[in-house]
């Protein structure tokens, strides 16, 4: 028989069983209400599945399970469609898990009992909204693991940047490149190789790429060189097919492998590849070493080139030094560094003992837009902005005494751009003496743009931690939502308008506006502006765009905020990133520590300034970490779990408020970090509009579950329940 839609039949007129069927289904959804927060307290999918199992079974279901792809077997028929579920001839409720959003989790097989009647409309939307609630409880956590790797796969990247950009040794870069890689890929090795006309030349190897050592690889009859040829990221997980090369395959022992180029200014330099590991590389996966690789590559590029420099350089020295009998080999080295300068990118030039240039190559004319022979018999620092030329003309006083100084300078494009440089000077000596300084410019304008951004950067690597939390906060008054708007839907078309349930209705989507402004608030690159501040709300802000993470990781929070704390003038967003950034710290301190977890959260007025405290309970800072802990890029977690830049971001910030940060701590007695600021009067009384950019707005309301009692009960305990509401 074909299946029929399912209409639930009219009401008969109140009796007791009638009332006792409200009261049963009220019992049930309070039931079902439990078991929401018992799956939202679950930790792995099995709990929460398991614990959606036991709930619906306390329904009356005689069996209950999950099913990752459902199909309906052979001879099995519908009976009839009821809302969103189907009810099969084999006596089994057939209901999709899926999220609010659609997303598809699993699907519920509900068995009852032999010869029973097909479900009620009511029983089965009642399964269907906590089958989709439990689902989307299940969606956001996915959601926000998955922004958590996304974010600590970002700052590992980021990490491995800085570091391999702060060496210009060829062997430290490589080593460097390498050993992320495999920690990144969880693969057994790593191999690099650079391009040396038609083969790739393995420089660099770990694990069993460090076999590889010194071995040619073709470009033309290779992947490795196909994908130097089509600068484009191969996977290759069974090594045995006629596309790898024989040689290096065997040698190393390759089951399975990812290569990605590395593509420098200048074109394709080489290329980076992971060898091995026990389950098959994604596209994911070379996405991940395809970044690594663009990092990397400039900074190898500029490795070479600068110690072939030096190398070039040492041995022009020796060349002068025996003249008369290597005169050929002065020529040849006077060559060969003349063509390794002239195609560097970097600005080169060389200084004598009076100062004066003695030499540069062709990137310093494009630096500066003057001729090279303009350039020769000047001072360096008239190429550069007035602003630095003191500075400069003293780091080359000291390069000629023998010193190696570094320094950033600022300098004019041709085309009147500002851009900014980084300078190293280094003695050129002969015997005992030193008889100039050869000098390297490199344009780190980009780099440094991306230092600005690192601020930005921490508070984006926040949403990650905030996310799933703003999705769990929206739950409530979205629930509130749609239990006001059944319980309309549901009343006599000739009722009068519930008003009370009404105004529940946009009370309740109001807060759920005010969640998603706050998190869009918070994200937002702002320009920094002083306005009327309340430290208070500041913090309250904060707490509540971070509660979810803090509940999930069992953690107590206790607001100690004085009533009395005066306005001041400042920068509410800056303020709440360094409230953020401590909070998180707390957190993760209290990761590892066992028994009650809590934070602490104090303000206070004292004689003209603020004072904010944020305290844990957990293992403490040990004191010889206590004097570094604000330096950039200090840090103590593993790679991949912090950048060092938090806590020196925040103390920045701080004392561009005229303010400073402590901390005080010992090792089992927990960490506090105290925050004192002057109190600002505001220049002029804050209009309606600046005080509400000022501060976040408050998100209270009503709980959801008086939205469904008032559901079940009725018109007549709406009015009342709606109350609680207003």
């Amino acid at each position: 028989m074909a299946s029929q839609p399912f209409d639930e039949a009219p009401s008969a007129a109140p009796n007791s069983n009638g009332l006792a069927r409200l009261l049963r289904e009220r019992d049930q959804l309070l039931s079902l209400h439990e078991a929401l927060i018992d799956v939202q307290r679950a930790a792995t999918l099995e709990q929460r599945l398991h614990v959606m199992v036991q709930a619906i079974e306390r329904l009356g279901y005689d069996r209950v399970e999950t099913v990752e792809r459902y199909s309906l077997s052979s001879g099995a028929k519908v009976l009839a469609l009821i809302s969103n579920s189907a009810f099969l001839d084999t006596n089994e409720l057939i209901v999709p898990l899926r999220a609010v959003h659609g997303a598809t989790v699993a699907t519920l097989v509900l068995r009852t009992a032999p010869g029973s009647a097909a479900p009620t409309l009511a029983s089965v939307r009642t399964v269907e909204l906590f089958a989709q609630q439990v689902a989307s409880i299940i969606e956001n956590a996915r959601l926000y693991e998955e922004s958590q790797r996304e974010r600590r796969r970002g700052e590992a990247i980021s990490d491995i940047a800085r570091a391999v950009g702060a060496s210009l040794r060829q062997a430290d870069v490589m080593q460097l490149t390498l050993r992320h890689a495999v920690a990144l890929l969880r693969s057994q090795g790593a191999a690099l190789g650079l391009q040396h006309g038609d083969q790739l030349i393995v420089v660099a190897g770990i694990g069993p790429g460090e076999t590889l050592i010194g071995a040619p690889v073709p470009v033309r009859d290779s992947v490795a060189g196909r994908a130097v040829r089509e600068r484009r990221t191969f996977i290759i997980n069974d090594a045995d097919g006629p596309e790898t090369y024989t040689p290096t395959r065997v040698a190393a022992g390759i089951d399975r492998i990812v290569i990605a180029p590395l593509i420098a200014v200048t074109g394709a330099i080489g290329v980076l590849t992971v060898i091995n590991r026990d389950t098959p590389f994604t596209d994911d996966d070379a996405i991940v070493l395809q970044r690594l690789a663009d990092q990397v590559a400039a900074a190898v590029s500029n490795a070479r080139l600068y110690e072939e420099a030096r190398a070039s350089a040492e041995r022009y020295r020796q060349v002068v030094e025996d003249e008369r009998r290597a005169r050929a080999e002065v020529a040849a080295s006077e060559s060969r560094y003349t063509r390794l300068v002239e195609s560097a990118s970097d600005a080169i030039f060389t200084v004598g003992t009076d100062g004066l240039m003695t030499a540069a190559n062709r990137s310093l004319e494009k630096l500066s837009g003057r001729d090279r022979t303009m350039l020769i018999g000047t001072p360096f620092s008239s190429v550069i902005d007035a602003s630095d030329q003191a500075r400069t003309d003293e780091a080359v006083a000291n390069a000629l005494a023998g010193s190696r100084p570094r320094l950033q300078l600022h300098f004019t494009a041709p085309d009147g751009e500002q851009r900014v440089g980084s300078l190293t000077l280094t003695p050129l000596i002969e015997g005992t003496e030193v008889s100039g300084v050869i000098g390297i410019v490199r344009d780190v304008t980009d780099e440094r743009r991306m230092a600005d951004q690192l601020m930005q950067q921490e508070k984006l690597a926040a949403i990650g931690q905030l996310v799933s939390g703003v999705a769990h906060e929206l739950n409530n008054p979205l629930a509130s939502v749609m239990a006001f708007a059944q319980l309309l839907l549901a009343a006599p078309p000739d009722a009068p308008a519930d008003a009370q349930a009404l105004d529940a209705i946009n009370q309740e989507a109001r807060r759920a506006a005010k969640i998603v402004a706050n998190l869009l608030t918070f994200a937002r690159q702002h320009t920094p502006e002083r306005v009327v501040t309340d430290i208070n709300q500041v913090v309250c802000d904060t707490v509540e765009l971070h509660r979810y993470a803090l509940r999930i990781a069992d953690i107590d929070i206790e607001l100690r905020l004085d009533e009395n704390l005066p306005i001041t003038w400042a920068d509410p967003y800056q303020l709440q990133q360094v409230v953020l950034n401590l909070v998180t710290n707390a957190e993760q301190a209290l990761a590892t520590h066992q028994g009650a977890r809590r934070i602490a959260i104090s303000t206070e007025a004292r004689d003209g300034s603020i004072l904010l405290r944020v305290t844990d309970n957990g293992p403490g800072i040990p004191a010889e970490y206590q004097s570094r802990i604000f330096n950039p890029f200090f840090t103590t977690k593993p790679v991949g779990e912090g950048t060092g830049l938090g806590l020196s971001i925040s103390d920045g910030i701080v004392r561009e408020h005229g303010g400073r940060m402590r901390v005080q701590s010992r090792v089992g007695e927990g960490a506090t970090f105290e925050i004192e600021i002057p109190r600002v009067a505001p220049p002029s009384l804050p209009s309606a509009s600046t005080s509400g950019e000022a501060v976040l707005a408050d998100t209270g309301a009503a709980e959801p579950e008086v939205a469904s009692n008032a559901f079940l009960l009725g018109d007549g305990a709406a009015s009342v329940l709606a109350k609680d509401v207003s």
